[in-house]
């Protein structure tokens, strides 16, 4: 059985990945984006009261891992997100890493964000889990930031 794990910053292709993979090895896909924190339990961003979404504080990753054992349990499946094999990597069978230079991520996830309050949470919750998921990931895409995946 397939257990893959697809991590990496926010807006990268994470999504298309999995989904693609799903067809290609028939896998079920968990998105880690299903697991937030109700809004009175997310973190807030240093010095505002807006909610952090891009914080490893921000998931229910319990209830996250069990719905990933459930589905494997069943077939094959591919779990992804921000920080999809951060708390049990043993768990994944392959796990793949989408990384890219961090102007291109910065650029890709300035929705909804003013660039100062951006700036804090991309370096600050996304850098370090990111990097620490590189240590367990068995593939790594580096992103060429001169080529479009947007058309």
């Amino acid at each position: 059985m397939l257990r893959i794990g697809i991590a990496g910053a926010s807006s990268l292709g994470k999504s298309t990945l999995a989904e693609n993979l799903s067809r290609a090895c028939d896998a079920t896909v968990v998105s880690q984006d299903d697991f937030y924190l109700p809004e009175a339990e997310l973190p807030t961003l240093e010095g505002t009261t807006r909610p952090n979404l891009d914080s490893p504080n921000s998931f229910d990753h319990e209830r996250y891992m069990r719905a990933l054992a459930h589905r494997a349990a069943e077939g094959n499946v591919i779990g992804e997100g921000l920080y999809a094999f951060s708390s049990q990597p043993e768990f994944f069978t392959h796990r793949i890493l989408l990384s890219a230079p961090l102007e291109l991520t910065y650029e890709r996830r300035q929705a909804g964000y003013e660039n100062d309050e951006l700036y804090r949470a991309v370096i600050a919750s996304m850098r370090l889990m990111i990097e620490e998921q590189r240590k367990t990931a068995d593939l790594v895409i580096e992103l060429d930031p001169h080529v479009s995946t947007r058309d």
